[in-house]
């Protein structure tokens, strides 16, 4: 029975700008076999979405972010990833604030476990002044690193794949962001036993909070110091900083 199994909510963010076209199809078909791989997993019930982000400013037939949500259909997810093209996206940084905002605004079942896979290949806007058209961040207005911490409070665990060698200048501060909700840092090349890997997890360990031992109450894991040391050495906004 259903109600006997372990609910999984799946939701993936994946970078769709041109400088993704060497690495478009590899990344879709490592979240094909993600999605499949949990699907086959007899003791979940599993649902998907999937978010694509591109950039600022608007051009024609260029979105910044595209959002499906969640589905149980496997099919109806292959079909999205079919969709899933490489254009678009001017400046090095990207929409990536933007692509975690709609992750932490989908509508993630409050039973089920939680997490979210992004593909990236660049940083996000206003982490460095130099090759960026929006320094300031998010033209939005999303923080991600705000939105990250959010995801946590909402037990949301956060994957990063990286895309290597492009990402490789930003790896630590993607290993942070990922640090704060417990999650984890994963070059695209050496994720191809992710899945199986992201099963293992739910089944021997389904929730990220860690009970505060004084207060008897939960808490979200402290990483911030890390993130915060790096974007200090970025030359990161204010904004941007954790207080």
């Amino acid at each position: 029975m259903e109600s006997d199994k372990l609910h999984i909510d799946l939701a993936f963010a994946i970078d769709c700008t041109i400088s993704m076209r060497p690495y478009i199809l590899n990344a879709t078909d490592r979240i094909r076999q993600i999605v499949n791989q949990i699907k086959l997993e007899g003791t979940l019930v599993a649902r998907f979405a999937l978010v694509e982000y591109r950039d600022y400013p608007l051009e024609d037939n260029i979105f910044v972010t595209r959002v499906q949500s969640f589905t149980n259909a496997e099919a109806e997810m292959n079909g999205w990833l079919d969709q899933c093209l490489a254009q678009g996206g001017g400046d090095t940084p990207e929409a990536v604030a933007d692509a975690l905002y709609d992750i932490l605004n989908l509508s993630w079942d409050p039973q089920a476990v939680k997490i979210c896979i992004l593909i990236a290949d660049a940083p996000p806007h206003g982490l460095h002044p130099i090759g960026d058209s929006f320094p300031l961040g998010s033209p939005a207005g999303h923080d991600p690193i705000m939105i990250v911490r959010k995801m946590a409070e909402e037990k949301i665990t956060l994957h990063i794949i990286g895309v290597e060698p492009s990402i490789i200048p930003f790896r630590t501060y993607f290993q942070s962001l990922a640090q704060v909700t417990s999650g984890e840092y994963i070059s695209l090349e050496n994720a191809n036993n992710f899945g199986q890997n992201i099963i293992a997890t739910v089944l021997q360990q389904p929730t990220q909070i860690v009970p505060d031992e004084t207060t008897g109450t939960s808490s979200i894991p402290d990483s911030h110091d890390g993130v915060l040391h790096l974007i200090r050495l970025l030359k990161c906004p204010l904004r941007y900083a954790i207080e």
